[in-house]
């Protein structure tokens, strides 16, 4: 089982501001409850034990928000990157390489909510495979998809049949063997990985929804039945 997960939390949340000039994304509350704050409680009912959160802008509200992790049940570690240069999604866990002890761990932004049976996550075996990543249906927003995937699932370049990286999958940390610290995004690693038949995949259909923009939230809201008046966005 795996007992590591690593939660990207160092964005601006640009697309969110003003809103996001106060307080930072993941700790946007939706219903009273952050959306760090979900994640880590269903990461730690998955058997996590240790939770790597990265930070950015207005990176230190985070844990004094959170503390070391024991009202959820798992142990909360910090990495502060640079502010006005954080390191990307990909640079942001080579920051932290040696904390992952050479062993696959759960990566996720933290801007994502769904209702994802993180347990199926931490039972996955990577036979080898640098990463296993969720899919989800490309939604309407997004111009293309970003991978395919065979019956025996492997992940393939797009085709007509292809799906969007939900943002969350298992990985192995020799995926970034061989890279030099600083600022670069996951996808320079995902598509050598690809081309190498080393990526591969599940699709998820159940509710996702990447918060990356106010119109996001609405959709959310809109499926939870709920009016903007039960986040705190208005508020901040």
């Amino acid at each position: 089982m795996i007992k590591r997960a690593m939660i990207l939390a160092a964005g601006y949340g640009k697309r969110l501001q003003p809103f996001t000039k106060k307080v930072p994304k993941p700790l946007l509350e939706i219903q009273g409850e952050g959306l760090i704050q979900r994640q880590i409680k269903a990461l730690a009912v998955a058997g996590i034990e240790d939770i790597m959160i990265n930070l950015g802008h207005l990176g230190p509200q985070i844990p004094k928000k959170l503390g070391d992790g024991k009202a959820f049940g798992v142990r909360l570690y910090y990495h502060q990157e640079p502010e006005k240069a954080p390191f990307e999604t990909g640079g942001g866990v080579r920051a932290v390489y040696d904390w992952f002890a050479d062993q696959p761990f759960i990566l996720s932004s933290a801007d994502i909510w769904s209702d994802y049976d993180w347990a199926k996550l931490a039972a996955h075996k990577l036979d080898g495979k640098y990463a296993h990543l969720v899919l989800y249906p490309k939604p309407k927003w997004l111009d293309k998809g970003d991978f395919s995937i065979s019956e025996g699932g492997v992940l393939e370049k797009p085709s007509d049949r292809c799906f969007t990286y939900a943002n969350f999958g298992v990985f192995h940390p020799r995926l970034w063997d061989g890279t030099a610290e600083g600022h670069f995004p996951l996808k320079d690693l995902l598509f050598p990985a690809l081309d190498q038949k080393q990526l591969s995949g599940e699709i998820y259909e159940g509710p996702w929804f990447n918060i990356g923009c106010r119109q996001r939230l609405a959709e959310l809201c809109a499926h939870l039945g709920i009016g903007l008046d039960k986040t705190n966005i208005d508020q901040v």
